[in-house]
């Protein structure tokens, strides 16, 4: 299948990243300002809990974060239509076989894949997997891998994580996205897409940012970017 392409006016500038006490910031273009990652926002309030898994877990967790890697990378080509290399593992072709009928089904007129991202209304910036119609909406996907299909309940994280790119791309473009879609899949091939309205979740998305700025010291992190001192 051959999905249509939108041409999108909207700058995509290369953004300076670095690692800063283990979390990734951006420079907004043209400003000496600094904005942490979506994911390093959404996820700061169970890092130590994330962290903790990682040490106990090892070798699942870099099994995981490899799969993951893999098929984001099989989707993005496939929806890019470009020829797709083989597949790193047999999860990663059944991941990939079962995600590509509903992608098939339902992603059309994209406007975006692996799309770099940053505002100033909502201090963040990042990349999103892909900003195209879902069932004919603009929508803000997401590709989730997971070892077993999860409920909605548990993926909140998630949908602010969508949240905040549709908030992004809107300032960027003007072009409001009114869906957040998270795709999910397990190595059985058993796939789940929840679609959602992200105006839900922007008071979440708010208090996300509050807290990570309540525990991060600001100044100090800007300190740490200009002097180098980098982690």
């Amino acid at each position: 299948m051959s999905f249509e392409h939108v041409d999108v006016a909207m700058e995509t500038p290369v953004l300076k990243e670095l690692m800063v006490a283990g979390k990734r910031f951006y420079k907004l273009p043209d400003k000496d300002i600094w904005v942490p990652s979506v994911t390093t926002v959404t996820g700061w309030k169970d890092r130590a809990k994330w962290k903790k898994w990682r040490e106990e877990n090892p070798d699942k967790s870099r099994r995981i974060l490899s799969r993951g890697t893999a098929f984001h990378s099989v989707m993005e080509d496939y929806l890019n239509d470009k020829e797709l290399n083989p597949f790193e593992s047999k999860d990663v072709q059944t991941m990939y076989n079962a995600m590509k009928e509903y992608a098939d089904k339902y992603i059309d007129n994209i406007h975006g894949l692996e799309l770099p991202l940053y505002g100033e209304v909502v201090p963040m910036a990042g990349r999103a997997d892909c900003i195209a119609e879902f069932d004919g909406e603009l929508s803000i996907i997401d590709f989730k891998t997971t070892e077993r299909m999860k409920p909605a309940e548990w993926c909140t994280d998630y949908f602010i994580q969508c949240t905040a790119y549709a908030l992004m791309y809107t300032e960027r473009t003007n072009i409001p996205v009114k869906q957040i879609v998270i795709m999910m899949v397990d190595p059985t091939g058993d796939v789940t897409c929840f679609v959602r309205n992200p105006m839900k979740y922007v008071k979440a998305l708010k208090e996300r940012i509050d807290y990570f700025y309540a525990e991060f010291d600001e100044d100090a992190t800007i300190e740490e970017v200009l002097t180098g001192h980098t982690t």
